[in-house]
C-alpha cells in the first residue's frame, strides 16, 4: 500500500489516521450535524407521535493522506522508485540514489518512468512535493517559507513558481480556496 491498493477510512480521527502506516486517508463526517439532525428528528417524533423518515447527511470531505497517494504500477522498478521518492520527497532526494535503490541505472529509471508514468523521476518528485505543499497549505497556517521547507523546496519563491505553473494558481490562492471550504478533497 499505496502502490498496490489504496485504503480509505472514515471518521478522520487524526491520532488513528496519522499513526497508521502509511497514514490513512479518511472521510470527514459531520458528527455535530448528525447529532443535531438526530435531536430534531426525536423532537418531531415526540411532538407528532409519528415515525420520521431517515435522513442522510453528506460527509464534510476527505482528508487525503499517504494510504491513497499511490498509483497502481505494473513495473516493479517504477513502483520501487516512486515509493522511495515518496518517503524522501520532503528532504534532499538524489535521483541517482533513487535509481540505485530501485536497482537500475538512472538512464534506465528515466526510460521506465517515461514509459509507465508519462514523465521522468524528476517530474514525479516535483509532483510529490507539490502534493505535500498543497496539503500543508490547506490544512495548516504555516508561513509559505515553512511550507516550502517541509515540502522539499529550496525556497518559497521556487515553490510559488512551480505551484502556479502546475496548479494554475498561487499557493496563497490555493490556501484561501481550500481553507474557506470551497473544495473538500485535497487533490487537484
Amino acid at each position: 500500500m499505496p502502490d498496490e491498493i489504496a485504503l480509505i477510512g472514515v471518521d478522520d480521527d487524526d491520532l488513528v489516521c496519522v499513526l497508521a502506516h502509511p497514514p490513512l486517508t479518511s472521510v470527514r463526517t459531520d458528527g455535530v450535524g448528525v447529532g443535531m439532525a438526530a435531536a430534531q428528528t426525536l423532537d418531531r417524533m415526540q411532538a407528532s407521535g409519528e415515525l420520521q423518515p431517515s435522513r442522510r447527511l453528506p460527509p464534510l470531505g476527505v482528508t487525503v493522506r499517504a494510504s491513497t497517494e499511490g498509483r497502481p504500477m505494473a513495473d516493479p522498478v517504477v513502483r520501487a522508485a516512486v515509493a522511495w521518492l515518496r518517503t524522501r520527497a520532503a528532504s534532499e532526494a538524489s535521483l541517482e540514489d533513487c535509481a540505485r535503490a530501485a536497482g537500475v541505472s538512472l538512464r534506465t529509471l528515466q526510460a521506465r518512468c517515461a514509459k509507465h508514468l508519462g514523465h521522468g523521476p524528476a517530474e514525479e518528485l516535483l509532483r510529490l512535493r507539490l502534493e505535500h505543499a498543497a496539503r500543508l497549505l490547506a490544512e495548516t497556517d504555516l508561513p509559505l517559507k515553512a511550507v516550502a521547507h517541509r515540502s522539499g523546496f529550496a525556497s518559497a519563491s521556487y515553490l510559488c513558481t512551480a505551484f502556479a505553473r502546475e496548479r494554475g494558481m498561487t499557493p496563497g490562492a490555493w490556501r484561501k480556496r481550500h481553507q474557506d471550504g470551497q473544495i473538500t478533497a485535497l487533490r487537484a
